[in-house]
């Protein structure tokens, strides 16, 4: 049987016209094999209804709604600091991640993940985001000294946020 006379497959092709001065490069052929005579006509597709609004299509958002948002992260406000203004982290800290007012409505009407990385390396994220968030660090796990914790949130309709924040580690 043939493949275009099977009732279980459907053949699909597409081709986009070439300009008359196009020039084809292709490896050397034994025979040059011309296509003489074309004998259908040109035909163009109908323009497409829209699609129905999808949540993660960026390019059906308005440009409002998308766009960078701006978060900041916190630590619990009786934790001491260094000399340089640092948190001082001893086991378990409470980090907040919230976004600024201007920023707020537009993201949580919206779908949105949150996620933590500790010095470049991902750690936690939450796929349901909700504002604000607090992450609970357990900074006994990792070397004593200064570390990077960055807070991400994404938006499912393009909004993307990050910031970064030192904590030092001090021993126990």
């Amino acid at each position: 049987m043939a493949v275009a006379q099977n009732p279980h497959l459907q053949l699909v092709a597409q081709a986009w016209a070439l300009p008359a001065n196009a020039i084809l490069v292709v490896p050397e052929q034994a025979r040059v094999e011309l296509i003489a005579k074309l004998d259908w006509p040109e035909t163009r597709r109908a323009k497409k209804v829209s699609a129905p609004l999808r949540e993660r299509a960026l390019h059906q958002q308005p440009i409002e709604r998308r766009g960078d948002v701006r978060i900041h992260l916190s630590t619990p406000e009786g934790l001491a600091r260094d000399g340089a203004g640092v948190p001082i982290a001893r086991g378990k800290v409470a980090i907040q991640l919230d976004v600024g007012p201007s920023d707020r409505e537009r993201l949580i009407e919206q779908r949105f993940e949150v996620g933590f990385f500790l010095d470049g390396k991902h750690i936690f994220e939450n796929e349901v985001g909700f504002l604000p968030m607090t992450w609970v660090w357990d900074a006994g796990g990792v070397n004593e000294g200064v570390h990077y914790v960055t807070g991400n949130v994404w938006g499912y309709a393009g909004q993307f946020g990050t910031t970064t924040i030192a904590i030092r580690v001090a021993p126990n």
